[in-house]
């Protein structure tokens, strides 16, 4: 047998390798949205929700949260049926996820104080807090952020199982790591257009870096998924606070290139610094900060 011979069989085995990896992914997400929609359709009907189109939190997070309810049956079952271990998953174990969480949490709640306090200095944000009764205040404001983090804790942390834990893995079945990161950065970014809409579009490049960035924190976390979890949920608890608890209310004086466009998070250079920091610091000083801790 020739060495061409040999390299075509190689090449063929390789591209099947591939398509076999990519249709194990469209699989994952087909039985997760058909598991789904019984149960979505009559509820988007009666929040009048269009897909594809720019939503309201009211319309969003109902359809969301049930979605993400079903997603650790479809996820439990492909981990179950694989001859992997939840390990090469990045769920190393309950004591590895117990230390990498928190500090992700408050590297990216440390991240966004910093970002909002320069755009609070600048005079491009406002704060202005709901009027609430002064009785009462201490305890209603702890509820709402303890509850925000529960929230933020469920919504990141299903992202990053899906995404960089499941997804990342059965891509690197048929890719290398550079561009199975590329392509699950891909599918977090467009899968956002379901609830944005076109609109969404100018979130895509932020949306990709941020996906981006969360794989580099699950490598630099061993391959657990404990620290991109951290960020994420972090990410998500502050910009939920911001809004619900200090009301951060954009001036319209900062550059739109600069802090971004209105209610679109990511759009602007300033959060795409946020992210590039984040990704260097995990990547240059995690393994020192959870020895520290």
């Amino acid at each position: 047998m020739n060495i061409a011979r040999l390299f075509a069989i190689e090449q063929s085995a390789s591209i099947r390798v591939i398509f076999e990896t990519l249709g194990r992914v469209v699989l994952f997400f087909l039985a997760w949205i058909l598991l789904w929609l019984p149960i979505a359709i009559p509820l988007a009907l009666k929040l009048q929700w269009c897909p594809f189109k720019a939503s309201t939190p009211a319309q969003k997070l109902p359809l969301l949260i049930l979605l993400y309810l079903l997603a650790p049956i479809v996820f439990g079952y492909e981990v179950w049926q694989s001859p992997l271990p939840w390990s090469s998953y990045g769920l190393p174990g309950l004591s590895s996820l117990l230390a990498s969480v928190p500090l992700g949490i408050l590297i990216a709640a440390l991240g966004l104080a910093i970002v909002s306090g320069i755009r609070f200095q600048l005079g491009w944000v406002r704060w202005a807090p709901p009027e609430q009764d002064i009785e009462g205040l201490a305890g209603r404001t702890v509820i709402t952020v303890m509850g925000l983090l529960g929230l933020g804790l469920g919504l990141g942390g299903v992202e990053e199982w899906v995404f960089r834990g499941w997804m990342q893995t059965q891509l690197q079945t048929g890719f290398d790591f550079w561009v199975a990161a590329a392509i699950a950065s891909t599918v977090f970014a467009l899968a956002h257009l379901l609830w944005d809409g076109p609109v969404g579009w100018w979130q895509q490049p932020g949306l990709w870096l941020l996906g981006f960035v969360l794989v580099m924190a699950r490598w630099a976390d061993q391959g657990s998924i404990g620290l991109a979890w951290g960020l994420h949920s972090g990410w998500i608890w502050g910009l939920a606070c911001l809004d619900a608890v200090l009301g951060a209310t954009p001036t319209g004086q900062g550059p739109r290139w600069l802090v971004g466009r209105d209610q679109q998070p990511l759009t602007g250079l300033l959060d795409m610094g946020l992210l590039v920091g984040t990704g260097l610091l995990v990547i240059g000083l995690w393994p020192q900060l959870l020895v520290a801790f």
